[in-house]
């Protein structure tokens, strides 16, 4: 399962807590765990995907992201980079963006049309503006038992980058209506959390 195996990558970087943060659909995982509920239906919600974006406010080097890939699975390799974000991908399709890693002179104005896909989105977006509302860093527990901290974006974050995401020309209309969906369920969650800066 997907989730199981992102849980392993979040582990290898978690010497990165400090300055790293996921922002896409994982993000409603932390969200649950610091509210104390349970998504029963997150597969079918879609949060558990084969791509996981995390945003970074210092620059992490490539020499260090693709041996803490391949500490999880030998198979990953670097895909050509999109801007300021370095992709890892492995044999099965799996994955993994570092949004911010490098520095790029100039942002890429990209939005997906893959509801799964915001990490071009994030750049265009700006990493400042979706790391300065706090973050939310709690333990979470998989159905293996495995526990791990969970650093996100803060709801408030979240729901104001999916808003953008959902207003912007173009965006098809699944995309759209998952995007609102996405920001209905974190804003309940969100409500009343405490947050680390």
């Amino acid at each position: 399962m997907p989730h199981r195996f992102w849980f392993s990558c979040w582990g290898r970087f978690a010497a990165f807590a400090e300055t790293i943060a996921v922002i896409g659909n994982y993000a409603m995982l932390a969200y649950a765990s610091a509210a104390g509920c349970r998504i029963e239906d997150a597969v079918r919600l879609g949060l558990y995907n084969k791509r996981v974006q995390f945003v970074t406010a210092k620059p992490i080097a490539e020499s260090v992201i693709l041996p803490a890939l391949q500490a999880v699975d030998p198979s990953f390799i670097l895909a050509p980079r999109m801007g300021a974000c370095v992709r890892g991908r492995n044999e099965v399709g799996f994955v993994v963006d570092i949004i911010g890693a490098v520095q790029a002179s100039t942002p890429e104005a990209t939005l997906s049309t893959t509801i799964a896909d915001d990490s071009g989105a994030a750049m265009s977006y700006g990493m400042t503006k979706l790391l300065r509302g706090g973050r939310v860093s709690p333990i979470v527990v998989t159905k293996t038992g495995i526990m791990e901290r969970l650093t996100a974006i803060s709801p408030e974050s979240f729901c104001a980058f999916k808003g953008w995401i959902a207003a912007q020309p173009g965006v098809p209309e699944e995309k759209r209506k998952f995007c609102q969906h996405l920001m209905t369920l974190a804003a309940k969650l969100g409500h009343g959390l405490g947050l680390s800066p």
